[in-house]
């Protein structure tokens, strides 16, 4: 398995609009490989990505205006995403690798959900699988439906994935919400109702975590305070989750983003990022 890290002083880590052009640009780039791909990164501010078949006049463009949260557009369908003090994950893999050959959509999504199960299980016990009647059917809130490859603390999501299947491969990206919330993406909604997330919330205890690589696309804090504390707690959940991809993947050889790949999504950013009027 390949593990792509980003070089320490990447302009636009944490920027939304960006890293859904990265993994658009990666898509592309990596459809004829025969290894998976993984990476992982964030939303330093808060995100709501639309799905490729949204439009975005199902959001309230007074409160995001008001609150200061950006839009971005993503390649893969589901519904619409609320990012925010979260980690965020990418997997390129060969729709003929063995690990999902001969399984239809939503079992894939099981299978490669799975590893993320497990390390986020250690964390907090009560991570489990969500069933498919959990959630409000034919809402347009991510956090509020649920498939088989949803996640959830007590009944209650708290992590998604979209998939996009091209040629030969197929992405799946997700988004882990590691501290709850009081509001939620239905506040941003035109017809939503404001309720609070639910976070992974994990006590880890962070004093001695030393990594030995820079897992997740962040910017570094400069102060000490809660985003010092969610940038060690990405870099924690990240490496707990890579630790069980190897196992089903293999052992995890490391690459820094080349330099072409990084300007190609720097050029096509502005594509997938929305300004409401």
């Amino acid at each position: 398995m390949r593990v792509l890290i980003s070089p320490d002083e990447l302009q636009f880590s944490g920027d939304g609009a960006f890293n859904m052009a990265l993994d658009k640009v990666l898509f592309e780039a990596n459809d004829d490989q025969n290894l998976p791909i993984l990476r992982f990164y964030c939303f330093d501010n808060a995100t709501i990505t639309i799905p490729i078949r949204y439009d975005g006049e199902d959001l309230c463009p007074r409160k995001i205006a008001f609150d200061d949260v950006k839009l971005s557009r993503r390649i893969s369908g589901g519904k619409y995403l609320l990012h925010q003090l979260g980690l965020t994950y990418a997997l390129f893999i060969p729709k003929a690798h063995p690990s999902i050959v001969g399984l239809g959509l939503r079992e894939s999504y099981r299978r490669l959900s799975f590893p993320i199960l497990t390390a986020l299980k250690n964390s907090n016990r009560s991570v489990n699988f969500l069933s498919c009647t959990t959630g409000i059917k034919q809402n347009k809130d991510c956090a509020m439906d649920t498939e088989v490859e949803s996640m959830g603390i007590n009944g209650v999501k708290f992590v998604g994935a979209a998939q996009k299947r091209g040629r030969h491969s197929l992405i799946q990206h997700g988004e882990i919400q590691l501290i709850s919330s009081q509001i939620g993406l239905g506040h941003y909604l035109r017809n939503g109702s404001a309720k609070e997330t639910v976070g992974l919330d994990t006590k880890i205890n962070l004093t001695n975590f030393k990594s030995s690589k820079k897992l997740v696309c962040q910017p570094k804090p400069s102060i000490e305070g809660n985003r010092r504390s969610v940038y060690y707690l990405r870099e924690k959940v990240a490496s707990d989750i890579l630790l069980e991809f190897e196992k089903v993947f293999g052992e995890s050889n490391y690459h820094q983003l080349e330099s072409t790949l990084i300007n190609r999504a720097v050029a096509c950013r502005k594509d997938f990022d929305i300004v409401m009027k």
